[in-house]
């Protein structure tokens, strides 16, 4: 038999023993149909060794049974005798506990309710077989307990105590003879399991043992297997222009709404964010595009619903309308073919119109010269309508080509055009020519499309640009063009001639004489815009230059130019070049050496003559008489460029005639020991004008080998390239 836990409510009884024995028993609790089982101890002096008599049940509601194992620790004597109401004991005191004595007893529960376990006959001994008088042993209280009434409910559990499915139900009363159940349709006998399918029901169940003890138990069943309802206003929507209302209801009649969300996406699939909704809401979709609703619903009994509705199609957009190489007012050349796009990215193009000048346009190249209007009309799938006007003109186009040659500063530039409409020559064209930016004349073409013209040069030397222009012609539709050329203007090449006196006689002034023209294989141009510099400088013993006087001359219209010097006595160069702001352009014309000094008067007796001429590297003390003819010399001589002074000079020798002087000698170089021979020779005019010099320096004696140094001048004239 199944064992029960027991209850125990230990109670000190109270025997009053003659020599101070007691008992100590315990209440005893057991369920109906099982069995408990209790120990019960006698208390007393080392006298009390055995303990012989009977218990007896005195009800209906318990039953007294033998353990069914025996405790080592209770000597117990044989069972006397057992009729269910009563047992005969013997019992014995334990042989290692002088005091005391156990008794292990099992009760079963046969009916509910209390009864007690009385003790007869008992009679207690001790050690000696002795009886000891006096003892009274109290009742034993037995309380058997009724089996609990249970219900079980199976089925698949929700949130909020709802069940989301059919509820099985089972009973269990080990107590009942008969159990009823009522779901509020009437009292039914329970022989099995029955289920509840849906919504919230109240059970009442009940029982009786066949006693008499009934019990009753209530149970209250939620039951909600149906999940919400989404209802929306619309479930798809085509393309639309104005935002679109949707109407949303969640509904559940059973447990209600626990919660409701809802989202927008682009995508059947949505992973986002959700926003909350109360059971009945709008929702409104402002954005253009293709658009999803998820909807999601949960009751509180946790069936949840999702659903997914749409395509929600809106487009307030007008579509895109772009003439790509077409602009209102634009000039097209020689036809166009219009490139058009025509986009729209929502809905789509549904359909697109073109018309030309008011006709259907079917998109090929225009031709017709004049002017023109391009209409576009597109519409899309969402009824948005755009139309695109472009207004242009048709122009044919001409080509000219513009030629210029050079041309000097002086004189004029053949400039010319040839205009060309489509490849053939375009008479009564005008024409108009530019130099660098600025017009100097229009003219018109003549039947071979040529147009010829010579402009003035008055420009200073430069490259220029000409260019033509043929200005649009909207009358006839034609385009405007131009053309360019470049020149150059260049500065006229001269050369200078001197003539006149070139010495000091006396004190007088040092003349110039200078004429001026231009090179045979150029055209003569006005040579008094040349402008010449004259410069005087003074040559030093050291060689050094330096200036004592300028002029600037204006040549007159034979190209002559005249200027006079008056320097003090010495050695001078005399140079002649054209300013930058002359019209002609040439070297720089060098007289040298300039002038030399007589110191004496000369005549028939004779005279002397110095010469002193550094920058060639000599320097001459020359005494000498006419009659009879004599030399007396003295020679200085340096390296030019080094400032090195030969020593050890000596003259060697001369000749002198009418014709000239020329003077022989020999030096060495000082620095390295090398000797050096010389020559000077000189030629002049009866006026002993200097117009011829040269000048050799050796080294060592051979003059056959090459000069080491060698000066030739000739004061004739001179010309500048």
């Amino acid at each position: 038999m199944k064992k029960q836990k027991l209850f125990f409510l230990i109670v000190l009884l109270g025997l009053c023993l003659s020599k101070g024995y007691s008992v100590r028993a315990e209440e005893i609790e057991v369920q109906r149909g099982e069995e408990a089982e209790t120990e019960i101890f006698l208390e007393g002096s080392s006298e009390v060794y055995s303990a012989y008599g009977e218990l007896k049940s005195t009800g209906e509601y318990a039953l007294l049974k033998s353990p069914k194992e025996k405790n080592n620790s209770i000597y117990q004597a044989e069972k006397l005798w057992e009729d269910g109401t009563r047992t005969g004991i013997l019992l014995s005191r334990r042989s290692d506990n002088g005091y005391g004595l156990w008794l292990r007893l099992n009760v079963e529960g046969i009916r509910i309710g209390t009864e007690t376990i009385c003790w007869e006959n008992m009679k207690l001994t001790d050690e000696n077989g002795g009886w000891l008088t006096g003892v009274r042993l109290p009742e034993i209280t037995v309380r058997v307990l009724p089996n609990p009434l249970e219900i079980y409910l199976s089925g698949n559990q929700g949130n909020n105590g709802w069940y989301t499915g059919p509820v099985t139900v089972t009973v269990s009363d080990k107590d009942a003879e008969s159990i009823w159940y009522d779901l509020g349709e009437g009292k039914k006998e329970y022989t099995k399991p029955f289920q509840v399918q849906h919504g919230e029901t109240e059970l009442v169940v009940s029982s009786d043992d066949g006693y008499g003890y009934k019990k009753e138990e209530i149970c209250y069943i939620s039951i909600d297997a149906v999940a919400p309802s989404i209802k929306v206003s619309t479930e798809e929507l085509d393309w639309q222009q104005e935002n679109m209302v949707i109407e949303v209801i969640c509904q559940d009649g059973t447990s209600g709404i626990d919660r409701a969300l809802w989202a927008i996406s682009d995508s059947r699939e949505y992973t986002g964010s959700w926003q909350t909704l109360s059971e009945k809401a709008t929702i409104t979709v402002e954005q253009d595009g293709v658009w999803y609703l998820h909807m999601s619903a949960r009751d509180e009994a946790g069936n949840e619903t999702e659903k997914v509705y749409g395509p929600y199609r809106k487009d307030a957009e007008k579509p895109e309308i772009d003439f790509v190489n077409l602009s209102d007012g634009q000039l097209a050349e020689d036809g166009i073919l219009p490139q058009i796009t025509v986009e729209d990215s929502g809905s789509g193009i549904k359909q697109t119109t073109y018309l030309l000048d008011g006709e259907s346009w079917n998109k090929e190249q225009i031709t017709g010269k004049g002017k023109h209007t391009l209409t576009v009309t597109a519409e899309d799938f969402a009824g948005n309508i755009c139309t695109e006007t472009v207004k242009f003109s048709i122009y044919d186009s001409i080509k000219v080509t513009a030629e210029a040659g050079n041309c000097h500063y002086t004189g004029t530039a053949s400039c010319s055009a040839l205009v060309l409409y489509h490849g053939e020559p375009l008479a009564g064209a005008m024409a108009e020519f530019y130099i660098n930016g600025e017009s100097v004349g229009t003219k018109e073409t003549n039947e071979e499309g040529m147009v010829w013209m010579h402009v003035p040069m008055e420009l200073s030397p430069q490259e220029a640009t000409l260019t033509v222009v043929v200005p649009q012609d909207d009358e006839n539709f034609l385009l405007g063009a131009e053309d360019s050329d470049s020149f150059t203007i260049k500065a006229e090449k001269a050369w200078l001639l001197y003539g006149g006196d070139y010495h000091v006689w006396y004190g007088d002034p040092l003349r110039v004489h200078l004429e001026m023209g231009e090179l045979p294989d150029f055209r003569m141009g006005d040579i008094t815009r040349a402008e010449v510099l004259v410069e005087l400088y003074k040559i030093e013993n050291d060689g050094s230059k330096t200036l004592v006087e300028e002029e600037y001359l204006s040549p007159d219209e034979r190209g002559v130019a005249r200027c006079e010097f008056n320097p003090e006595t010495g050695l001078y160069e005399l140079r002649v070049s054209f300013t930058e702001n002359s019209c002609y352009t040439g070297e720089t014309l060098v007289l040298h050496p300039a002038v030399f000094d007589i110191d004496a008067e000369l005549d028939w007796e004779g005279g002397s003559l110095l010469l002193d001429l550094p920058q060639l590297g000599i320097y001459a003390s020359i005494g000498f008489t006419f009659l009879p003819p004599s030399l007396e010399a003295e020679v200085e001589v340096r390296i030019p460029g080094t400032g090195i002074t030969l020593t050890e000079n000596k003259l060697t020798g001369y000749d002198l005639d009418m014709n000239g002087l020329v003077l022989y000698g020999r030096a060495v170089n000082p620095a390295d020991g090398t000797s050096y021979s010389y020559e000077v020779r000189t030629g002049y005019t009866m006026g002993f004008l200097l117009d011829e010099l040269e000048t050799f320096i050796w080294k060592g004696e051979d003059k056959t080998k090459e000069p080491v140094y060698h000066f030739e001048w000739s004061a004739a004239f001179g010309i500048a390239e």
